[in-house]
């Protein structure tokens, strides 16, 4: 007997037993979905089994649905879902399978998402697998006003983060929703032309996509809308992007696009070309304006820019009125949905004019893209460093701290650290060296403080200046999450003898001040000739001599820190010491 006649066995044995009325009473709507990406299931049958017997839909396309109405289930009975590639012979061909007791005179969504190899893949955000996934739920009964649709959703992309979805004005429809989940209750959305905005928990500004949804002609009373497809198809064997899947209960399903620009990255521009005829330039996105007065040594803030499509970033005078006077262009691959970067701008416009590279890299201007950018550190009580090197006459770049921290062991010109470096926010000198174990050229003071901070060190400038049309020499700079350039001070190598090693014992009293700071234990520096040098956190000095023991005002010293360095009248320096001034 083959299953399709045991199966009508069972069904005559039914309609005797309970008589036509009765048994229509108890047959079970269902509606299946492919929602795999997966090519192995570009199409997909679904096997249904009950009381012995088994029936089959068949090729079943890739974001298509089928109510399966020539398909008899029966309520209150265990039922066996069997999923498998298109024009498989039987059961024993499946990629997932489940097994359920339908209700009474109930209808359901049977969808059938993610891949059978995770190669190639992204993993979920939220940590979901991204296997098979076979779901099966209930879509209740809603009625009663021809104004209104009853919408369920569906989380059905597998790279997608957990989201919200909001509709028209802006209000929330789902919170929360994370793949492969649903929605379990029926939303009343008005019957209208609506706009669904698929956003972060709790933050509407944060946006994955938008869909504009005519509801005004579905003919169903209730809807069941599925996330499909990929947010980031260029990490997904160039998958389909996001689309927004209608499914009614005839088994249509209507194709809602992705609004051409809703998709964003966040992306932070930073100018640390030290050409100095590019010293403040103008900067074009797409044909406009962008950035106007972009200042070497700055970044800007954290923007949105289109997702999903190149991005055209040209460079031109600071005097710049149309795209037209742009000098320099380039058209950067697409950026992922929801991803954070930054963007460097490098080297110089005519590299004949320069000293070349050591490593003999190309100092040509160029864009340097970095994926995985931070806003603020992801690590509590630290701060968050990404480390960058655009010293274009310079070898590997070498930085540790007076703490003993280890910033860079070896960067090239224009390469930008893939990760970020967590260290305390405080106060440390980092200094750079002729090479790994070896003598420290040039100190700088870094103020690392602040409440979750992130923030780029880079090598900016050129080793020797005066071969480099008198650019500006090597600095580190330290740009934060909202643009703010800061150029660290720089501090020489203390310049001790072994009979003067006591010197490293000097103090400043009281620290911190508000008033008068005396300066004590300086040795043979406290002699007639010394100045003491004072620098703010910007670079900024001043000296005034002084003597052993001498107290100084700071009667002009705003709140903050400072470095304070003696020098001797022949030029012996003595360590650094912070000051912080309170008023």
């Amino acid at each position: 007997m083959t299953h399709h006649t045991r199966l009508l066995a069972v069904f005559v044995a039914a309609l005797l037993t309970l008589g036509a009325t009765a048994l229509q009473a108890q047959l079970v709507g269902v509606t299946f979905l492919n929602n795999s990406p997966d090519p192995a299931l570009q199409t997909a049958d679904i096997y249904i089994a009950q009381g012995g017997g088994t029936q089959k839909g068949e090729d079943i396309r890739y974001q298509s649905a089928d109510n399966l109405a020539s398909v008899f289930i029966f309520g209150d009975l265990e039922t066996t879902i069997t999923v498998a590639p298109g024009s498989s012979s039987s059961e024993a061909d499946k990629v997932a399978q489940l097994t359920f007791t339908p209700a009474i005179d109930a209808t359901y969504m049977i969808v059938i998402s993610g891949v059978g190899s995770t190669d190639g893949y992204a993993p979920n955000p939220d940590g979901a697998e991204i296997g098979y996934t076979l779901t099966v739920f209930e879509t209740p009964f809603f009625g009663g006003d021809p104004t209104k649709i009853g919408a369920m959703f569906v989380a059905g992309a597998t790279d997608q983060n957990r989201f919200d979805v909001l509709g028209a004005p802006n209000v929330p429809i789902v919170r929360g929703l994370a793949y492969p989940n649903y929605t379990d209750t029926i939303t009343s959305v008005d019957r209208s032309i609506t706009r669904f905005i698929v956003t972060a928990p709790g933050k509407p500004a944060d946006v994955f996509g938008a869909f504009d949804v005519n509801l005004q002609g579905y003919s169903s009373d209730v809807v069941v809308f599925v996330l499909s497809g990929f947010k980031t198809p260029q990490d997904n064997t160039a998958g389909e992007p996001l689309v927004l899947l209608a499914v009614l209960e005839d088994g249509n399903v209507i194709r809602n696009e992705l609004v051409q620009g809703s998709q964003t990255a966040s992306v932070q521009l930073i100018h640390n070309a030290a050409d100095p005829a590019a010293k403040i330039v103008d900067v074009w996105l797409n044909g406009q304006k962008a950035v106007d007065n972009f200042t070497f040594r700055t970044g800007t803030g954290f923007v949105d820019v289109p997702a999903g499509e190149p991005l055209t970033i040209g460079i031109a005078p600071a005097t710049s009125s149309t795209y037209a006077d742009t000098l320099f262009t380039v058209t950067l691959p697409s950026f992922r949905t929801g991803k954070t970067y930054q963007v460097f701008a490098h080297g110089v416009a005519t590299p004949a004019s320069f000293a070349a590279n050591p490593q003999e890299r190309d100092i040509a201007f160029k864009l340097t893209v970095a994926e995985d950018a931070l806003i603020e550190s992801t690590t509590d009580g630290k701060t968050s460093i990404r480390v960058a090197h655009g010293v274009t006459d310079a070898g590997a770049l070498v930085v540790q701290s007076a703490a003993g921290v280890t910033y860079a062991t070896g960067e090239l010109y224009g390469d930008v650290s893939l990760s970020y470096l967590a260290v305390d926010p405080v106060a440390d000198t980092l200094w750079v060296y002729d090479s790994v174990g070896g003598t420290p050229l040039v100190g700088f003071v870094a103020n690392l403080s602040g409440n979750k901070r992130a923030a780029v060190l880079m090598a900016s400038g050129f080793l020797t200046p005066a071969d480099n049309n008198n650019g500006d020499p090597l600095a580190l700079v330290l740009i934060d999450a909202n643009g703010r350039g800061t150029v660290l001070p720089s501090v020489l190598p203390p310049v001790v003898s072994v009979e003067e090693d006591a010197t490293r014992q000097w103090t400043l009293a009281p620290n911190p001040a508000s008033d008068v700071v005396t300066v004590c234990g300086l040795g043979s520096l406290g002699s007639v000739g010394s100045q003491i040098i004072i620098a703010d956190m910007h670079g900024n000095t001043h000296s005034t001599a002084i003597q052993n023991g001498e107290a100084f005002s700071t009667a002009n010293l705003a709140t903050g820190l400072y470095l304070v360095r003696v020098v001797d009248a022949n030029g012996l320096g003595s360590d650094v010491r912070m000051l912080r001034i309170v008023r």
